[in-house]
């Protein structure tokens, strides 16, 4: 049962986290609102207008489609004979859906583009020919299927995708597993040791105590390794999710909190009278930190007092850490900050467990 729970229980957690987050971590691209045309005109300016919104990246249903046309983009009978003649014409947008969160408002923006893509071509026509013939649709489409003579290329940062679904899971519940286990597992350990004269055993060997608890969290950190192996690396395949390019910064950041996920909990056997009760202690505080930490959702979307609150837990930076890492190929360089803030707290756990360490 204990493997069960080191290695199947939090591959479990990822999953179910991450399916409800997104699911399998997708690249980021540009998102293609829907619109459903009703052309009343069928005139040939009414159809160069929707091959320039085409152009846009918006989406075109057709009446027997089976999605729900919430956006409706009316062109009026004689919209093409009214521009010719010269007369203003609007076009009608029909909407159900106002939020300013939801696709309308990226919709909105991109007929606005197409409109006046579609306004620059027609100038262009009029200054090099001006008058209305056969020829002229063709030279339109001529036209739009030139390359623009300057373009805007937009890119998302990082060079991985933003973390999502298992892509955010996987290394989260690895965080919060290696620190609730190695707790779990460091401070049970100490305690029946004690209980069973073990530790009185020891105290009269020719080891001195920094030995003893470094000898301890060591023991307990090899089982971190064995976590960490035998999750990032399968759970990467299963969920087909990258782990970036610098895979030895993320093992190296993983290492590290291993550490001080183990010398937590020789700290807490250090600590305890009652060993029954380490367990409970444990998980309660290592939920506390997994949540506070970043390890249930992503801390950029708490407030900023939160945010600072966070970082009073060994959790947040690492997920700091492994967020740079993974999703934007961080060097040593870049996770300086937060390799020494873990180190600070495995440190000051070694020299607390030392300090008030009891054989009995």
């Amino acid at each position: 049962m204990s493997y069960v729970w080191l290695l199947v229980v939090p591959m479990m957690f990822a999953f179910f986290t991450g399916m409800m987050s997104g699911g399998g971590q997708q690249r980021t691209s540009n998102p293609k609102p829907s619109l459903l045309i009703q052309n009343d005109d069928q005139g040939p300016i009414s159809n160069l207008v929707l091959k320039s919104l085409e152009q846009q990246g918006i989406y075109f249903l057709n009446a027997e489609s089976n999605l729900d046309p919430s956006r409706t983009l009316i062109i009026p009978e004689g919209f093409s004979e009214s521009l010719l003649a010269g007369e203003s014409i609007p076009l009608e947008l029909r909407l159900r859906d106002t939020s300013p969160t939801n696709p309308s408002v990226l919709l909105e923006a991109l007929l606005f583009r197409g409109l006046m893509d579609m306004n620059g071509h027609w100038l262009e026509w009029v200054s090099q020919d001006g008058e209305w013939s056969a020829e002229s649709p063709d030279f339109l489409n001529k036209l739009m299927d030139q390359p623009d003579p300057v373009r805007l290329n937009v890119a998302y940062a990082g060079t991985h995708p933003i973390p999502s679904g298992y892509g955010h899971s996987l290394p989260a519940n690895v965080v919060m597993f290696l620190l609730m286990n190695l707790m779990i597992f460091g401070g049970t350990s100490i305690g029946h040791e004690r209980q069973m004269g073990v530790m009185r055993r020891l105290a009269v060997q020719p080891i001195g105590l920094l030995q003893l608890i470094v000898g301890k969290v060591y023991g307990r950190w090899l089982l971190g390794c064995l976590m960490i192996v035998c999750l990032m690396g399968p759970g990467s395949v299963v969920f087909g999710i990258s782990l970036g390019v610098r895979w030895v910064e993320t093992l190296a950041v993983l290492l590290l909190f291993a550490w001080m996920a183990a010398s937590f909990g020789v700290l807490m056997g250090a600590l305890s009278v009652n060993p029954d009760k380490v367990p409970g202690l444990c998980v309660l505080i290592s939920l506390i930190m997994a949540a506070l930490g970043g390890c249930w959702w992503p801390l950029e979307i708490v407030p900023d007092t939160l945010r600072t609150v966070a970082h009073v837990f060994p959790t947040a930076w690492a997920m700091d850490a492994l967020h740079q890492t993974i999703h934007f190929g961080a060097g040593f360089g870049r996770i300086g900050t937060e390799l020494m803030v873990l180190l600070g707290f495995a440190a000051l756990s070694n020299f607390v467990a030392v300090k008030w360490f009891k054989f009995s």
